[in-house]
């Protein structure tokens, strides 16, 4: 592995190679605006290690339970997509970044969950 390692940082680009002295700043916000949870996965949950380090993050709402005052995920049975908060919820993107995907359409996804399961 070190091997490997020290092939990757020799046939790096100069440019790449550079860290500066000092960060002056970075910037960390939430991925939403909106109240929301997010979990981990169990070890040996996950298969693949991006999938395995990676949290699950989804919009909560405080509507659930006899009161309505624990976090909820979905308002109704939770069988169609616009069911769950999270749906269409627009994400943050980094100020100086760029959306990778503008004014494109949303994909054709199912809205419903009828039978159990998607096609």
């Amino acid at each position: 592995m070190l091997l490997l390692l020290s092939q990757t940082l020799l046939l790096a680009p100069a440019e790449a190679q550079f860290t500066p002295a000092m960060i002056e700043a970075v910037t960390i916000h939430p991925p939403v605006a909106a109240r929301f949870q997010c979990s981990e996965h169990a070890l040996g949950e996950e298969d693949f290690v991006l999938d395995a380090t990676a949290a699950d993050c989804v919009v909560v709402r405080r509507t659930g339970g006899p009161n309505g005052n624990l976090a909820s995920l979905y308002t109704g049975d939770g069988t169609r997509n616009e069911d769950w908060h999270s749906w269409r919820e627009p994400l943050r993107v980094a100020e100086q970044g760029e959306d990778p995907w503008p004014a494109r359409p949303p994909p054709p996804i199912p809205h419903s969950l009828e039978g159990g399961a998607l096609p």
